[in-house]
């Protein structure tokens, strides 16, 4: 049975249009990545990749959502057996059926891809650990057969989730910031190492410790959102933008773009 623990923070509807941003993004950009035909379309093809922004917006809303929950819960008496027991509970039961609908196709059609079912059976003991994105650290994501190297992202949050109780639990509030900014900055530095030795298995992009700053920044979030007045300051700044014209918006996102473009999305995994 699960263990009785006071009720979540209440819930930000507001989130799951953010939610749904962070997909919109993601989709196109596998969907180029997956049809060869797709990818002479330039102009969609240019624009869909820029959608890994979509899996650090995926990033910051976990750091968010977590964080605050942990927060909200630090005194509860069943603090880490609460979390780790709702967080199966939503990860286990879909990612267990993803990995059965894969099994049947490695036995159904055993001759399709046998360097790849031999990697997958392999590859098991790092799938269940959601160790994938240090498997991928040595050869990149083409380690991963049968389109399912995205599992590289559900590594990076479960690893998180791994941690994260622990170090909210045993570090004063007041210190949280501070060591939520060492993170950030602890991840931006790795990732310029290996951005800096060009290394071909796009670590920076997929490598837990490097991917860090995003949820730390979401949980920077958190704690502002905790004080009132902080809180306030916020909603001043994004009001504005909630109301700008349609015009406002297609300029900010056509910079976005030019940025993103700058930064070599397309070099970027899936």
């Amino acid at each position: 049975m699960p263990p009785k623990t006071t009720r979540p923070p209440a819930r930000l509807p507001a989130l799951d249009g953010i939610r749904g941003l962070a997909i919109a993004l993601v989709m196109p950009l596998h969907f180029v990545g997956q049809f060869d035909g797709v990818r002479d379309l330039s102009a969609f093809a240019k624009i869909a990749r820029a959608g890994w922004v979509g899996v650090d917006l995926f990033f910051v809303l976990s750091g968010f959502l977590i964080t605050r929950i942990l927060i909200e819960q630090r005194g509860d008496l069943h603090y880490f057996r609460a979390f780790y027991w709702r967080r199966a509970l939503r990860i286990l039961p879909a990612f267990a059926v993803l990995m059965a609908a894969v099994w049947l196709i490695v036995i159904a059609f055993p001759a399709v891809n046998p360097d790849g079912r031999e990697r997958f059976v392999a590859l098991q003991p790092w799938y269940w650990t959601f160790m994938t994105s240090w498997a991928a650290l040595p050869y990149g994501l083409a380690i991963f057969p049968y389109a399912i190297g995205h599992l590289w992202s559900l590594g990076v949050e479960e690893n998180f989730y791994l941690v994260w109780p622990w170090v909210v639990q045993r570090v004063r509030p007041s210190a949280l910031p501070r060591v939520l900014a060492g993170v950030c900055v602890a991840a931006f530095v790795m990732r310029l190492g290996f951005l800096a030795t060009g290394d071909p298995t796009y670590a920076a992009y997929t490598f837990t410790p490097c991917r860090l700053d995003a949820l730390a920044a979401g949980g920077l979030l958190a704690v502002a959102w905790r004080d009132a007045g902080c809180r306030e300051r916020i909603i001043r700044a994004v009001r504005p933008l909630a109301r700008a014209p349609w015009f406002v918006w297609l300029a900010f996102a056509v910079a976005v773009y030019g940025m993103l473009r700058l930064l070599d999305p397309s070099a970027f995994p899936h």
